[in-house]
This record gives C-alpha cells, sequence and structure tokens, in this order.
C-alpha cells in the first residue's frame, strides 16, 4: 500500500517499506485512517482529507508523521523547514529531510530557459505569447554589439525546410528587442539575426536548411539593453522549397478588373499592396506585394521589404538586391506607344480557396519595341501554389525577346541564396499558351 504525505500544495508517494509496522494509525485533524492493506477512508474521511488538503499550510511548516523511514523521501532543503507543529493526536517522531540535487545549468532564480542548456523546445506553429526576460541572467554579445539578458529556445529544422521567427514586445514601447539564431550554445557566430526596427517593432528572421540532414539550432531573444522586457513569440518551421510542372496556360479575364496604381510607364512600381489572404513563400509568411513595369512582383513579410524598378534581370539565385520576388517575365520592359499598357489584380473564390491574379497587360520589350506581352501570376490560398500564365507573347522585330531570350523566369527568396530558376535569357523559355506550376514540397 502506499501512504500520500501531504506537505503544504502538493503531495509526494511514500512506498509501504517506509512505514515501521504492519499497521500505523496516521491522524489528519480528527480523521484516523487505517494504514492496513485492506482500508481505505470512507466518504466522509475523504471529504475531510480534501479540507485539509485545500486549507494545508505552507511548504514551511511540515507535519509530523508517525514512524517514516527518512532515507525513502526526499523534500525541499531543510533549512526551509523550520516551524514543526504536530497534529492533534499521539505524537510522532519528525521527519528528518534530505535536500535535493540541483542541476548546475539550472539558473538560480528567473525563467528556467534563462540558460542555454536548458532551452525551451520550440515547433512548427508554436506560439508563446507572453514571455518575460525578468529575472535572465545569461548575457550573448554574438552576431551584434552589446549585449543582456536573454531567453533561450530550441527547435530541430528538417532538411529543406526554413524556420521563421517572429518576436513582437508586449511591455513598454521603448522595447527594442533582438534575435539571434546560433548553432550551437557555444557558437560565437550566428546562422541569421534580426535588431532592424528598433524600439516597439517587431522583430523576425527566417534560416534555411540548405543541408541534407535535419539541423538543431537555437534562438537567442534578448533586448538592445538590459530591462524586464515582455514579449510574443511566434515561430514557423515549413518547406522551403518547390516543384515546377508545366501546364497548359488558362489565363483569367481581367478587362473589368481594377487596375493598379503605380505601373504605367517604362521602369514604374506600385506602392505595396496588401494580400487579400496570407501565403507563404519559401518558408516565409507573406503580407504584401508589389508590381513593377519590368515584369516582377516583390513580395514583403511583415516585417521587411522593398519596391523595385530594376530593369536589368540577374541570374538566379543572387543575393545582389532584389530579392523576394517572382519573375514570370523579367525584362527591360516599356509600355506600347499610342496603346494601353498597365497592371490588373483580380481576386476570385471563397476562403479558404481564393486565388489572387495579377496581370502586365499589353506591354512591349525595350529591345523589341513591336512585341507584344501579355502574362499573369496566380497566387493560391491554402496551398501556397504560385502559376505563371503566359496568355499573348508575340514577337515583333525580334524573334526569340518575346520568348525569353533577354528574361528571367523564376522566383528568388528573400536572402537570394535559394530560387526556382526556369530560365536566365533564354530563348524559347515561354510562349504564347504556355505556364508554369510551382508546388510548395510537403
Amino acid at each position: 500500500m502506499t501512504i500520500v504525505l501531504i506537505l503544504g500544495c502538493g503531495t509526494r508517494p511514500i512506498p509501504t517499506d517506509a512505514v515501521d509496522a504492519p499497521t500505523t494509525d496516521v491522524q489528519l485533524a480528527d480523521v484516523t485512517l487505517d494504514s492496513s492493506a485492506d482500508a481505505a477512508p470512507d466518504v466522509a474521511q475523504r471529504d475531510v482529507l480534501g479540507d485539509f488538503v485545500d486549507t494545508a499550510p505552507p511548504i514551511d511548516a511540515i507535519d509530523a508523521i508517525d514512524a517514516i523511514d527518512a532515507a525513502d523521501v526526499v523534500l525541499p532543503p531543510a533549512d526551509v523547514v523550520d516551524a514543526r507543529s504536530p497534529l492533534d493526536g499521539p505524537t510522532t517522531d519528525v521527519v528528518d529531510v534530505v535536500s535535493p540535487d540541483v542541476p548546475a545549468d539550472r539558473p538560480a532564480s528567473g525563467p528556467p530557459n534563462a540558460r542555454c542548456s536548458a532551452a525551451t523546445m520550440v515547433f512548427d506553429g508554436t506560439a508563446l505569447l507572453l514571455e518575460s526576460l525578468a529575472g535572465s541572467t545569461d548575457v550573448i554579445t554574438a552576431c551584434l554589439p552589446g549585449g543582456s539578458p536573454v531567453l533561450y529556445y530550441a527547435a530541430t529544422v528538417p532538411a529543406g525546410h526554413a524556420i521563421t521567427v517572429t518576436v513582437n514586445p508586449r511591455s513598454s514601447p521603448g522595447v527594442d528587442l533582438v534575435l539571434r539564431l546560433l548553432p550551437s550554445c557555444a557558437a560565437t557566430t550566428c546562422l541569421a539575426f534580426s535588431n532592424d526596427l528598433g524600439a516597439g517593432f517587431p522583430e523576425s528572421l527566417t534560416w534555411r536548411n540548405t543541408t541534407g540532414a535535419a539541423v538543431a539550432v537555437f534562438l537567442a531573444v534578448g533586448t538592445g539593453a538590459p530591462g524586464a522586457a515582455m514579449f510574443r513569440l511566434d515561430v514557423s518551421i515549413r518547406s522551403a522549397t518547390y516543384t515546377e510542372s508545366m501546364i497548359p496556360a488558362a489565363c483569367d479575364n481581367l478587362t473589368a478588373a481594377p487596375v493598379l496604381a503605380g505601373v504605367n510607364g517604362d521602369d514604374t512600381t506600385s506602392a505595396l499592396v496588401a494580400l487579400p489572404f496570407g501565403t507563404r513563400f519559401f518558408g516565409e509568411d507573406i503580407t504584401n506585394y508589389s508590381v513593377s513595369s519590368n515584369g516582377q512582383m516583390m513580395l514583403f513579410t511583415p516585417a521587411l521589404g522593398f519596391t523595385t524598378t530594376s530593369r536589368l534581370n540577374l541570374d538566379i539565385p543572387n543575393p545582389a538586391l532584389p530579392n523576394r520576388f517572382l519573375a514570370p517575365f523579367w525584362d527591360d520592359l516599356t509600355i506600347v506607344s499610342g496603346g494601353t499598357s498597365d497592371a490588373r489584380t483580380l481576386t476570385t473564390g471563397a476562403t479558404p480557396s481564393r486565388r489572387l491574379t495579377v496581370q502586365w497587360t499589353n506591354w512591349a520589350i525595350v529591345a523589341d519595341i513591336t512585341a507584344r506581352l501579355t502574362f499573369q501570376v496566380k497566387l493560391f490560398e491554402t496551398t501556397n501554389v504560385i502559376e505563371f500564365h503566359y496568355c499573348v507573347m508575340t514577337p515583333g522585330g525580334s524573334a526569340t525577346l518575346a520568348t525569353g531570350a533577354s528574361a528571367t523566369v523564376g522566383m528568388e527568396d528573400g536572402t537570394g541564396f535559394i530560387a526556382q530558376r526556369h530560365s536566365f535569357n533564354m530563348a524559347g523559355a515561354v510562349m504564347t499558351g504556355s505556364a508554369l506550376r510551382f508546388t510548395p514540397a510537403p
């Protein structure tokens, strides 16, 4: 049988062999529990016992227990057990206390993950709503100058996946959060870091595992200056690769769709536009976009991004700016003289299967001003599939420029080190009636 030792608001089972006699009566207030093997408290006894547990004294007042072998009991340190007052009933022996060992890497006070070796595990979809740096003492200076106490989190990133971490301040508006992603607890360099936006703003970082195996990483969250900051932590770990396939073109009719302001001349761009639904791109959460007259669609995370009018297409991947974009036909395009060249957008379908279509309507190429190009990008809600559709790609004076001989076709992530490249300056890469589908890996 097992006797339960009641200390404050906690309970600890004591083995049967800790009792000196086969039958020992332990008195709790006015209730006597028979410790013989076939005895059990009746309802009234259990009710009183429940009341006793609810109103038990704090841990520094240990109740006497009759004839218990101290060698089998591990309790808090003896110096916290001072005042001892036996319950009503026979005089009992006082239990001596054995202090447990405290792990060397556990902080004496403060959050348990104030040491890297005790980092809190996080996973795809983790959302920690109110983390506090109060009581943390471990200071880290890797990657960025200066340093302040941090909290640690650990994650495993599978091969071909990306981890995205976002922190939002939840205390005073003056908090300047700092993110560092480390390959190990002892690392002096970072896989990624973020301290871009300053006090009161969220910070976000993304790192992609381009190795062939899963990688363990450690996240350190601190501030730009010492302080007991509070913050929200969100983590996503998603696939960062795509499968490309060729499909027949199925261009949406955007004749009556609204024209996107700003894309109305040579080397022009729209302002940032909010996506009608959230999507993911190379493992990052995307919330906004802009459209360039040169056949590029820039994508934006909640924290970072910029518009571009770059007319000089690059091979991809390429860390040189711009990054994080879709390039259905990145070339030096221009408006048709005397005609109507524009960009239009249309959202169709219903949640959770909506589709955003962006169309470049009736554009020419600077090197072939008699070419006529109309093409579309489609983003699909929930699946995060991306498609390029080539509605009209009519050559002018050149037989090849309208088919991609001086264009980049593909898409690139936010770092510029990962891309899905269909073609670069390759004639015949696209044509009227062709389409490309990019499906993210599961």
